[in-house]
């Protein structure tokens, strides 16, 4: 075998895995994660975004809020990130500063507050990874502001692409608890 060809099959079989690599690497700078829409034209759910992607859901879908449904720090890199999109864009940004995965119920009550507010609308809302704070909420807006039951708000989220509904289980109860205590409040 030549010696040219050798190094053209040698350099070709690192190249095609490396290319790979690297845009897998890279990808969150450049597409959407996690984007759904929840009402069209005013409520939009997803995971925290890189700014290219956040600069293209807010002129894409004409964004007014995001919310934000973690609490962090405000030196972290994502939050750096996302604030100088929010001052470029002049986009106003509501927090409901929840730790971990799971939501209260009194934190979804209070994110419902903020995505029901036509003033506030189109918003963008999210978590880190736009999976279980973002999906309680979801449920929790479709109970609140649409008259779902739990069960069915349960099977939206559940349907999702990244849903994995036989180990959310958690989420599931959360979402429950917030019917109980929404229908509660509505009989007493």
């Amino acid at each position: 075998m030549r010696r040219r060809t050798w190094l053209k099959i040698t350099i070709g079989s690192f190249a095609t895995p490396l290319a790979a690599y690297s845009a897998w690497q890279f990808r969150d700078d450049w597409f959407e994660k996690r984007l759904a829409v929840v009402v069209p034209g005013r409520i939009f759910r997803g995971a925290w975004q890189k700014p290219r992607p956040l600069r293209q859901i807010i002129a894409r879908e004409r964004i007014k809020t995001i919310l934000t449904l973690t609490a962090i720090n405000h030196n972290d890199p994502k939050y750096v990130e996302q604030d100088q999109v929010v001052h470029e864009t002049g986009v106003d940004w509501r927090f409901v500063p929840i730790h971990g995965s799971l939501a209260t119920v009194d934190q979804m009550a209070q994110a419902v507050a903020i995505l029901a507010d036509p003033t506030l609308q189109p918003i963008f809302y999210h978590c880190v990874a736009g999976h279980h704070r973002s999906s309680q909420v979801q449920a929790a807006y479709r109970i609140a502001e649409e008259g779902w039951s739990a069960r069915q708000a349960w099977q939206e989220v559940a349907a999702l692409p990244w849903a994995k509904p036989r180990t959310d289980l958690e989420d599931r109860r959360l979402i429950e608890a917030f019917a109980s205590k929404k229908k509660e409040a509505n009989h007493g």
